[in-house]
């Protein structure tokens, strides 16, 4: 369980004091209906007891239920949860119709429109059929007034009619947010490894990717043969790590060479009798300052610790550009130092995923001040139009 990727929704009940939400939450999360309760005061949180997991089995939604006042006195207390609020519940039963007073509640909090909305009736088991549905057609109507795109679940907390139904909306909305958010912050990296022949590049990706590694059983790369591999983050967003395998020999840097200006990474591989890199055919395609650089120094299961350390010394000495960038001493074979490069590349990638952010928001920015100058621009003449009507003067449309 602890090596599964948890994404978190949360969920808010709103409604007035006595409609029942204590009760439906305790049948969604598996408790028994009580006559009597205690109205709530300030918040109670409550989590589904499973997990629901996605596509990839190695995620899942863990989500949080927010039991709300609904005494007014308490509503300041409720402000902070529906602003962090993924899916939203107006609850009414068959007497209390209050709904327009919490549209207007959230409204002044957030845009109400950007959260999925379920609206619930509940206490159906002291209505008849022709007031559920007459209550049914009023909620309809509302929805499609205000535009909320909410679904709208009949229940009866007593008898728990409607509560398996209601469970499972949440748990559908949930994913739905979840798909979404993963898809909207998808960020692809690109990664190429660049070193000799027999380096070990493709056997250090097959180790990356599947934590595997079989003697002689990888083929020499010849040209360029790109794997992938997915990542979900716990914060709603994922990265697609797409690695750029090349072959080492000088006449296939003509197959990988026009793909280098929209890599992220680069890894250079070396081993024992491949120390030197020559960077000059890279940096006349790019600049080597603009990209994250991780040089490997590949099967040091192969040699001494003396040997490994003197083999890292004639890398210094020998690439003067590359000494900067951080050197590991890595085995595909045994894994040893593959933790501490993907660990490297993860750091990388979370520099990169911030600087894209802060792109977006200066482009944001520049949108925001291009808005603000051509308002400026315009407002010589419409206080001039407005000169004009004082004076009599006509506007002409």
């Amino acid at each position: 369980m602890s090596n599964r990727k948890i994404y978190y929704i949360n969920c808010v009940f709103l409604g007035e004091s006595g409609v029942g939400k204590t009760s439906i939450i305790r049948g969604i999360i598996g408790l028994e209906f009580k006559e009597s309760l205690v109205s709530t005061v300030g918040l109670e949180k409550h989590f589904f007891k499973e997990l629901k997991f996605l596509d990839d089995k190695d995620s899942g939604i863990s989500i949080r239920i927010i039991d709300t006042c609904g005494q007014e006195r308490y509503h300041s207390t409720c402000k902070g949860v529906v602003q962090r609020a993924d899916i939203i519940i107006f609850l009414r039963d068959n007497k209390k119709e209050n709904f327009g007073y919490w549209f207007k509640f959230v409204k002044d909090i957030i845009d109400i429109n950007s959260k999925k909305v379920i609206y619930c009736l509940n206490k159906t088991d002291l209505i008849s059929e022709m007031d559920k549905e007459k209550i049914f057609r009023e909620l309809q109507e509302i929805n499609i007034r205000k535009e909320h795109k909410a679904t709208i679940q009949c229940v009866s907390s007593k008898n728990s009619d409607g509560i398996f139904n209601l469970k499972s909306i949440i748990e559908e909305k949930s994913r739905e947010i979840i798909s979404n958010e993963l898809q909207r912050n998808k960020y692809n990296i690109n990664i190429i490894l660049i070193g000799g022949v027999s380096v070990g590049k493709s056997s250090l990706i097959e180790r990356i990717i599947n934590n595997s590694f079989e003697l002689n059983s990888i083929d020499p790369t010849f040209f360029t043969d790109i794997r992938q591999v997915k990542v979900d983050l716990k914060n709603h967003s994922s990265i697609n790590y797409k690695y750029f395998d090349v072959g080492g020999e000088e006449k296939n840097i003509v197959n990988w060479i026009k793909y280098l200006d929209n890599i992220d990474i680069i890894i250079f591989v070396i081993n024992k009798d491949q120390i030197k890199i020559d960077t000059s055919i890279i940096e006349e395609r790019v600049l080597l300052s603009d990209k994250k650089i991780i040089c490997c120094l590949n099967k040091k299961d192969l040699l001494s610790d003396a040997e490994n350390e003197q083999i890292l010394k004639s890398f210094k000495e020998t690439n003067d550009k590359l000494k900067k960038y951080p050197i590991l001493l890595v085995s595909a074979k045994t894994s040893d130092g593959i933790k501490e490069l993907k660990s490297q590349i993860h750091e990388y990638t979370l520099n990169i995923i911030e600087e894209k952010k802060n792109e977006n928001k200066e482009q944001n920015y520049i949108s925001s001040i291009e808005r603000r100058k051509n308002s400026i621009i315009l407002e010589p003449n419409i206080k001039k139009n407005k000169r004009d009507e004082k004076n009599g003067g006509s506007c002409s449309c």
